[in-house]
């Protein structure tokens, strides 16, 4: 497939230190596929900065109060220092925008952004694509985007979870796509 790179961006969603390296109850993906995420999403940017294509980082930060701790328990709290994006996207992304729910778009300056920088089309990764990615999606769609998840770029908890949100996902959000079929 086609896309103009002038009018597509790459959202990465909650690619956090204490989501990926933090304790044994913070950590949202088993070690192993936690580096091949990684690994794919690093793929995915360097693809997209050799097209000038925008990488956006949608980033869980939460007070400490916050009312979604009651479901979630607490994590990404303002302040922490393992609340920060993780080294490996040092340099890399050219907007963050910071939100308090699953969805990157809910009471944040995500859709303004995506706006003023005229992007049609967005290119999902992220953690954890039956939550926060997949909320993100919906709302994307919801806005008028063309929402494309990558394939190996979104992840969950677990294979089964994984296999039910990539189903979901390419049914309800748009095409699953590998990075090796984007054509910027």
């Amino acid at each position: 497939m086609n896309y103009n790179k002038k009018n597509s961006a790459v959202l990465l969603i909650d690619f956090l230190e204490e989501f990926v390296y933090g304790k044994k109850d913070e950590v949202l993906l088993p070690k192993n596929r936690s580096k091949k995420l990684i690994a794919n999403a690093l793929e995915l940017i360097e693809k997209a900065k050799e097209k000038k294509v925008k990488v956006i980082h949608v980033h869980c930060f939460h007070d400490k109060n916050d009312p979604i701790f009651r479901l979630t328990g607490i994590h990404a709290v303002k302040g922490r220092k393992k609340t920060k994006t993780i080294d490996e996207l040092n340099g890399l992304i050219d907007f963050t925008v910071y939100k308090k729910t699953y969805d990157g778009f809910y009471k944040t300056k995500l859709e303004k952004l995506l706006r003023k920088i005229k992007v049609k089309n967005l290119f999902l990764a992220g953690i954890q694509s039956d939550c926060c990615v997949m909320a993100t999606g919906f709302s994307a769609v919801f806005n008028g985007f063309n929402v494309f998840p990558v394939k190996g770029c979104v992840e969950t908890r677990t294979k089964k979870r994984q296999a039910i949100a990539m189903e979901r996902l390419n049914k309800l959000v748009g095409e699953v796509i590998s990075i090796e079929k984007i054509k910027w």
